[in-house]
């Protein structure tokens, strides 16, 4: 029997680099860069809509999707078919139609679990990279999950994770969680 799971996906962390970003939409500034003084590195706060609008540029920027930015009240979701255990991101609007497949550009490995009960923890790692579309971004956050279920739905949450990679080039380091329900 092939079952289709739809899990909402909400991401929340902190990259910290040190130099002047620019990329898309974003700007972020380090404390003077001809200083003799040491400059501290930069900190931004970002969510899944911030990450949604880095998505909705690259795939615009590659030609899969017809604007440079999602609507209002866009969702991340991880798509997962429990019969070939594979997934994969889409992007749907408010009212849950398909906008977009992400999978180009972001992904999650998920390591094998271990049960505890009524729960479930495993390892997952959040990769995004649109180098491949030209563009120059990479990243990935590894966190731990606990998954479990009561009533019927599917909760897993993620404790706060470590990563990194580039940002518009510069490095970055990453701190932050995911967490997903099924809806």
């Amino acid at each position: 029997m092939k079952i289709k799971i739809t899990i909402l996906t909400l991401i929340a962390g902190i990259m910290t680099s040190q130099a002047t970003i620019n990329y898309y939409n974003y700007t972020i500034k380090y404390t003077a860069l001809y200083s003799t003084t040491p400059y501290t590195a930069a900190k931004y706060t970002g969510a899944t809509k911030d990450l949604l609008s880095t998505i909705a540029t690259a795939e615009f920027y590659a030609g899969y999707y017809a604007y440079s930015a999602f609507p209002v009240g866009a969702r991340l979701v991880y798509q997962y078919n429990t019969d070939t255990s594979e997934g994969y991101f889409i992007v749907q609007d408010a009212s849950k139609n398909f906008l977009c497949d992400v999978s180009d550009v972001l992904t999650l490995d998920i390591s094998e679990s271990v049960a505890s009960g009524a729960s479930s923890t495993y390892q997952e790692t959040l990769l995004y990279d649109d180098t491949e579309l030209g563009l120059s971004t990479s990243f990935h956050l590894s966190y731990l999950t606990t998954e479990s279920q009561k009533l019927g739905i599917h909760t897993c949450k993620g404790s706060s994770g470590v990563g990194s990679g580039y940002y518009n080039g510069q490095a970055l380091v990453l701190i932050g969680s995911a967490s997903s329900t099924t809806k």
